[in-house]
């Protein structure tokens, strides 16, 4: 590769272990990174890091690099991410659990962000349990999710459904749906999944 900095951005396996986020594992990504372990693989392809932050209210995290002409060999180890995995595997079957519950004590429950998130969400709750999934995106609505057929529907559908909670799947646009919808006058509730 020439002498050209490299820009790198991928999800950040820490956000997705810290917030029990089991839905952010999907086909879209083949390999998930901690920073640690995101620096460790570019100093093993022969780059340097020269800065790395995390973006996107900490969900993904970027470097920039250049190569590295020295070919030092970085050292390492993952026994904190394997800690953190371990941690997360036992915790999954719980927050899937919570999510169900939230599901059974509310009068129907939406998910709102029908793209990965909210489609792999979809297919790990018990098929019952939702009563739709909202997007802005024009192109879902009206159509049904991947795998659980679960129908996507514009957010002024929610006027028609009085009372129901919305599992919002992605936190850093609460604010956002949060505003659109008190502007709707939607008797809704606002949940985080």
């Amino acid at each position: 590769m020439p002498d050209t900095p490299l820009f790198v951005e991928v999800p950040d396996f820490d956000w997705i272990l810290n917030n029990g986020a089991f839905w952010d594992l999907s086909y879209e990504h083949c390999n998930y990174f901690t920073p640690q372990a995101l620096k460790f693989a570019l100093e093993t392809a022969g780059f340097e890091v020269t800065d790395q932050q995390r973006s996107f209210g900490g969900q993904y995290q970027w470097a920039i690099c250049s190569p590295n002409n020295l070919k030092t060999v970085p050292v390492g180890r993952g026994a904190t991410t394997v800690a953190a995995v371990d941690a997360y595997a036992r915790t999954a079957v719980e927050h899937r659990a919570r999510i169900c519950e939230m599901a059974e004590q509310a009068s129907g429950l939406a998910l709102w962000g029908m793209a990965s998130k909210g489609v792999i969400l979809a297919v790990l709750l018990p098929e019952d349990s939702l009563v739709g999934g909202v997007d802005m995106n024009r192109a879902k609505q009206g159509r049904l999710a991947a795998t659980s057929g679960l129908q996507i529907h514009p957010p002024e559908w929610l006027l028609d459904s009085p009372e129901i909670t919305v599992a919002i799947m992605n936190p850093n646009y609460t604010r956002e749906i949060g505003a659109f919808l008190q502007g709707l006058n939607a008797n809704v509730t606002l949940a985080q999944v």
